[in-house]
């Protein structure tokens, strides 16, 4: 009966993917009533500023789906390596450039 139980619970789970992170620069500070990019602490503009982001930061993104116009990401301080332990929060996507892996 285990055998049944565990081979059964194993077709029914679903699949795991990796996902290798997407790769971003800020940009669009020039659009009118944008001046900074900032990174928040939670995914909403009246959230806890971070930091302020410059035209250019690189950062890397945490997970694949964005929550309500905002992506959760890892500032990176070498935009040739990908680095976990850099400051970490949330950029308005109107701010986000995709850049190349």
């Amino acid at each position: 009966m285990r055998i049944i139980c565990c081979a059964a619970l194993s077709l029914t789970a679903a699949p795991t993917f990796a996902w290798d992170g997407e790769r971003f620069a800020v940009c669009n500070l020039g659009l009118p009533g944008a001046t900074e990019a900032v990174l928040r602490a939670e995914p909403r503009a009246d959230a806890a500023s971070v930091m302020n982001l410059a035209e250019g930061t690189h950062l890397e993104a945490e997970h694949p789906d964005p929550q309500n116009g905002w992506r959760e990401v890892i500032v990176q301080e070498d935009p040739a390596t990908v680095s976990y332990s850099g400051p970490a929060g949330w950029v308005h996507m109107e701010f986000l450039c995709r850049t190349a892996p």
